[in-house]
Order: structure tokens, then sequence, then C-alpha cells
């Protein structure tokens, strides 16, 4: 029997050339589970989701030591839940403004610090110097601004009707300004404290504020992003409109160019801020604060002590949607144009520092990045905090930074760290791996260090199951990776600067694997209906597990088809064999192999008649050797060869009487019936049902009665294997008729 399917398995390939061939999807990938594969790590986005300590992080995913960051003691107080904003004078004394309560601090040049000021409301805002070494410290959510003389005392400067004191700034005449909110407006106080509105903008606050050298004030607000000018002689021109709700941080560099910082989430669309009746009064609409609200549910009453503050009402933007900020440049032409962005970060404040190195920082979690260039940060450091919410640069590139929850004072630029690592994130094979060579690029000054280490495991965190970390690796060119063999295998990297304080350079860094292969999935396996065969126009088609769709179907008598649906959980390249044996037997004869298509049709000519099984077996052994190849068989797929049609029995004949009656049988050896139809004269052909009235068996009995003699009568049947017969009687004519 063997010989006999080989013979017609090579007559079917013989007689279908192109059948055999028809394809559809050729099942592959690059990368195969038993090659080597080589993953590399030099992508910012790669590195920043590991653990980086006192390392700085270019945007093209080079590694070096960060800025050394010294924090600003408070001695023995606590740090306070969040700082908001911070100036310098003159003298190099840092004033830091916080909240829960009202609070400022004053760190001396040499980092000692002592309380200053303490306020009844919730919150220092906004803090700025006069000529004179004044201090005024904006607070809410009362809407009152204190001034602190040189010899610290405060006393109560301005006081407003407006709920919010968002910025504070002073011109060059010691002239005050104060934005406020939630009726978006900008006041002008002069030194006795009396106040004049400068700017009554249409969005509900006005959240930044930054003097200009000609005597102007730029100002920025929350609703629709604008950015305003408010020339000496009180005129307000729009320099910009953002595209996002709010101008958070405001900067004029030493050109006089403006850096605008917005923030707004990614698919909000700015809110109309307010409306106005027809006599012109401004009627408030319910919105949403600016993306900073540091406020209580509540205002606090003239006189009213601040409670404490929780961790959890500390600088918290809302809302808690997927953030996108932005920093435009307003050239001295008026020109603006966006040399950074970012989604997934709130921007709270930037700063240029005296060589025109542009410093920002962000929140959540608080991140520095210094601008290099257009669309090229560097995240310089990452103080353990939710956000980095005030920056200012002073001289020789040194920076202060205010975080908040908790509130700490860091300053970064005092040379570099001497010391940085990071620990990667678990890379994962996606099956065990035996570990090859790493590889990297880096300079190395001299007496600099630059050491990387490896661990592996099988949990994606790595845990007390893990391997411990091993040995530096030394050989940048190559060298053998030490850690046993795991799923997943993670890296550290340790610099140190030496005496010459020059930091190594890490640029790339890649490593072999050989990932254990996995098995096949053999996930469907359809026989098609007997004479059905595919056009290549399509190949396998997979949606909502519906089963394969090689293409669409055509009709060729004595064809089968068969089509499977695999998968690989390695991206291997597959290949099908396709066996078949009579039912019952026990041995199996090759019809196909090296298939990579996902159907194959055959032709059943010369097979005898009655029930065969074929099975599809795949196999990844195109990728892989021999000896790790993996093979998974389907279940047999039962079909018929039947290629002889129905007999058509007539069991009464009485055609010529009146009324005229035939009875006939039909009977089939191997295949069911399917539709019988009978033609009366010249009639439509009808279809007669069997006398037990189901179609359901290979043998079936009929019976037709006509009102009268019939001149002819022709029946045609068929099996459900696509055989048909037919059967005709004609009235005898009469001899010289």
């Amino acid at each position: 029997m063997s010989r006999e399917l080989r013979r017609a398995g090579r007559r079917a390939a013989a007689a279908l050339p192109t059948l055999a061939a028809l394809a559809g999807a050729v099942i592959c990938s690059a990368a195969l589970a038993s090659e080597v594969r080589e993953t590399r790590l030099g992508s910012a986005r790669q590195w920043e989701r590991g653990r980086l300590q006192a390392l700085a992080l270019a945007s093209d995913g080079g590694l070096s030591l960060a800025p050394a960051l010294r924090p600003l003691s408070l001695g023995s107080a606590a740090p306070p839940p969040y700082f908001l904003c911070q100036t310098r004078d003159r003298d190099g004394n840092l004033y830091a403004g916080a909240g829960g309560p009202a609070r400022v601090y004053r760190f001396s040049p040499l980092g000692s610090a002592t309380l200053l000021f303490q306020g009844e409301e919730l919150q220092v805002t906004a803090l700025a110097l006069d000529s004179k070494g004044r201090l005024y410290v904006a607070t809410s959510p009362r809407g009152r601004v204190y001034r602190i003389r040189p010899d610290g005392e405060a006393e109560p400067f301005f006081e407003t009707e407006e709920r919010y004191l968002w910025s504070l700034a002073v011109d060059g005449s010691d002239q005050v300004w104060v934005g406020s909110g939630e009726r978006g407006r900008l006041f002008r106080v002069d030194s006795g404290g009396r106040g004049s509105v400068a700017l009554d903008s249409p969005d509900p606050h006005v959240t930044a504020l930054v003097a200009d050298a000609d005597g102007s004030m730029v100002a920025g607000t929350d609703g629709r992003g604008l950015v305003y000018r408010i020339g000496k002689d009180g005129a307000a021109r729009t320099l910009l409109e953002g595209g996002l709700r709010q101008v958070s941080t405001l900067a004029i560099a030493a050109n006089r160019a403006i850096y605008v910082g917005l923030v707004g989430p990614a698919s909000a669309t700015p809110p109309e801020a307010r409306r106005r009746d027809g006599s012109g009064s401004a009627v408030e609409e319910h919105l949403p604060g600016p993306a900073q609200p540091f406020e209580r549910e509540s205002p606090l009453q003239l006189g009213e002590q601040a409670p404490p503050v929780a961790l959890t009402e500390a600088l918290e933007p809302p809302p808690r949607s997927v953030p996108r900020s932005r920093i435009y440049l307003i050239e001295t032409s008026g020109a603006p144009r966006e040399i950074w962005s970012a989604e997934g970060e709130w921007l709270h404040t930037l700063a240029p520092g005296p060589d025109g190195t542009l410093y920002f920082g962000t929140g959540e979690p608080a991140r520095l990045y210094r601008l290099e260039a257009p669309d090229r940060t560097a995240l310089i450091a990452r103080p353990d905090a939710s956000h980095l919410v005030s920056v200012a640069a002073t001289d020789k590139n040194r920076v202060t930074l205010l975080t908040g929850r908790p509130g700490l004072a860091f300053v970064a630029g005092e040379g570099l760290a001497e010391n940085g690592n990071l620990e990667s994130e678990p890379v994962d094979a996606g099956t065990i791996a035996r570990w090859g060579r790493v590889r990297w690029q880096a300079d190395l000054p001299p007496a600099a260090r630059l050491e990387l280490f490896s661990r592996s495991g099988n949990s994606a965190r790595p845990d007390s199951g893990w391997s411990g970390w091993s040995a530096a690796y030394t050989d940048a060119a190559g060298s053998a990776i030490v850690s046993p063999p795991g799923r997943y295998l993670q890296w550290k990297i340790a610099m140190s600067r030496g005496k010459e304080a020059r930091s190594p350079a890490l640029r790339d860094l890649s490593f072999s694997y050989l990932s254990a292969n996995r098995p096949p999935r053999l996930e469907q396996v359809t026989l098609h209906p007997p004479g059905d065969y595919f056009l290549p126009d399509g190949g396998m088609e997979r949606s909502g597990g519906a089963p394969p769709a090689p293409g669409r179907p055509r009709r060729r008598a004595g064809l089968r088809s068969v089509s499977w649906l695999t998968s690989d959980p390695d991206g291997d390249r597959l290949v099908a064999t396709l066996r078949m044996r009579r039912a019952g037997g026990a041995e199996w004869s090759t019809l196909a192999e090296g298939i990579r298509s996902s159907y194959y049709t055959w032709s059943v000519a010369g097979l005898p008649e009655g029930w065969h099984e074929i099975q599809v077996e795949i196999s990844d052994q195109g990728p892989n050797p021999p000896e790790t190849a993996s093979r998974v068989s389907g279940v047999p797929q039962p079909f018929k060869v039947d290629t002889t049609p129905p007999v058509i029995e007539i069991t009464r004949n009485q055609l010529a009487a009146s009324p005229p009656v035939l009875e006939f049988r039909i009977r089939d050896a191997l295949s069911s019936l399917r539709g019988v139809e009978l033609r009366v004269d010249s009639g439509a052909a009808r279809r007669l049902s069997p006398v037990d009235g189901i179609e359901d068996s290979p043998s079936e009995e009929f019976r037709w009665q006509g009102s009268q003699p019939p001149r002819r009568i022709h029946i045609e049947t068929g099996d459900t294997e696509g055989n048909r017969t037919d059967w005709t009687w004609r009235q005898e004519r009469p001899a010289g008729g």
C-alpha cells in the first residue's frame, strides 16, 4: 500500500506542477531561535529605564559622569513637604519658598540654612528681590504679598482680592509685578504697596513672569498658554500662543531671547478662559486651576493658621492623564521655534546659564536636563523626589535645585561626581539562554575607570534566585560573559573619574546569546472539501481566530487541499511535511516535504477508493541544527477517495399508466447522496425528496407520481464527493407514427 501511495504522490506532483506550488505566506523572521543573537544597548530610552546614580545620560544614549550633586541641609529641621520657588541675592544667599505651611528658608553661600519667614498661608508660590535687597514673598491661597527687609523684618506689602498668586517679578524701577488667579490679572505695585491692573488676561491664571532688561515684563498664562510682553508704556502684546494649556516657566537669555516652558495634558484642548456679559464685566466659569495648584479644598480665612500638610498634598499636578511638555525659544526678532518636547513629563522650571546652556527640571519623577542643542539633551541629575520644581543657574554653571515631595535643595555643577553607576533593566531573552560575549565602545581618559558587571536569573525582577554580580569585564573588544544560563541578563556599569577629574564616556554596549529552541505550535489544520484548490492571492490570513483562509477557492475534480495555521515563539521559519496512509494502516508515506507555504493541494487520482488519512508535521529545522530542531505533528485528518458515481435502480416503472408512477432506488458504495433532481418533459428541474424524507445515507428510495403520462423523464444525482450520474426515460412512439 505504501508503494501505491508513493506512486500516487508522484503522479499528483507530475499532474499538478503549479498547484503543488501554490503558496500562502511564508513564515519567516529575521531573528532565528538557535542562531546567535546580538542585543545592543545604546539608546537613552533603554538606559533611562534602569537605575541611574550620578551618571549623565545624553539623548543619543551616551553615558558619562554627571555633575556632582551636593545637598543643602536644613540642619535639625525636617524638610518641608515641598519647595516651590527660589531666588538669589547679590551676596550669594539662596532664598527658597516652601509650602505646608508657607515658609522661606535662607541658605548662606556656605550652605547653612535659617528659617527666614513663616506665614499664615498654605504656601509660598513666588519670590523676587529688588535693587535694595528687599525680598518679596507671594503666598496662596490668600493672595497676599509680604516684603522682608534686609534685616529680616517681614511686613504685609500688597493684598489682592485674588485667591491665588502664582508669579512675581521686580522690574528695573523696583516696581513689583504680581500674577494672579483665578481671574487672570497682572498687577503692577509701586514701592508703597499700591497696585493697579496692568493686564486683564482672558485666561484664568497668570502663572509665569520675567523682567526684561528694556523695562518691559513678559508674562505667561494658564488656559491657552499665552505669552505677553507688557511694555514700559503699559501696552500688552501677545508673543505666542503655545498650543498647550499652561506656561509653566519663563526665562530670558543674555541676548534677550525668551525661553518659554509649556505643559498640558496630552489629549486636552485648551479651555475657554472666561466669558463676559453685555456690560463687559467678568463672569467666572468653573475652570480648572493651573497644572500646579498646590491648594487645599477651601481657602484659608484671614488670621487662620495653616494646618500641617500631609505629603500627599505636596506638588501633584493634575490632571493625572499623560502630560505633554514643550520648550519654545522666542528670538529677539519675535520668531518662535520649538527646541524640545516630550510626553510623560511635567516641565516645571527652566534657567539659562551664564554660558547660554539651558537647564530645565521636570517630574514625575524629578529630573534635571541640560539642553545642548535643539532636540539634544542630557539627563544630568535624578534627585530622589517626585518633582524638580525650581532651577537657577549661577556663576561657573552651578545650578541650584529645589524639589517637591519631599522638599529638598541641592547644588549641582561643582565639578564631576567622583563615581557613578547604572543598573540596567533586565534584558529578556524569551527563554533560557547561554550568554556569549560582551563588547563596548568607550572613551577612557587616563586614570579614569569604566567597569562592566553582569548577573542572570529566571525571574523578571532580580531576587535571591539570581546569580551574584560577575567580576569586572575588562576587554572592550570582546569579553566572555561568565553569568550562568538564564532567561534574563542584567548589566551594571560603574565609572570613576580618577585624579584628572575627566569622565569616561560609554557610547555603545552589545552582547550575544544563544536561546534554547522552543517548539513551534500547530494551531489548526483544515481539510478542505473535495475539488477545492486555492489561488496564491493572499496566502494565510488569520482574523479573530477564524479558520485558515489561503485565498479564493476554485474547484477541479480529483483534487484535495489541506491548510494549516502555525506560530513559533522564537520567530523561526517553519517548514511542513505531509504524510499519507490508508485509514488504520501502520505505515506513513511522505506526500510532500520542505513546504514553506501554509497549504498544499494534491491529486487523489490513482489512489484506491476508500478512507485515507493525511497528517501535517511542522518543523523549525530550517534555521536550527538537527539536534536542536523541534517537530510538531497534527491530528491525522481522514479523507475519502470515491471516484465511482451512485447507481440508479428502477424498481417500478408505470410511466405509461394513468396516473404515471416511477419508483427507484439510488445507492452509492462509499458516500452519501447529495441532491436528486427530476425533470418532467420540458419543465424545470425540481428537487425530489426520498421516501423517508431525509437524504442522509448511501442508499435511498424515491417515488414520483404524475397526473398524466409524461413524454420524457430525466433524473440526475450525485454524492458528497462530487461524482455525478443520470437516467433518462422517453415514451416510445407508435410504429409508423
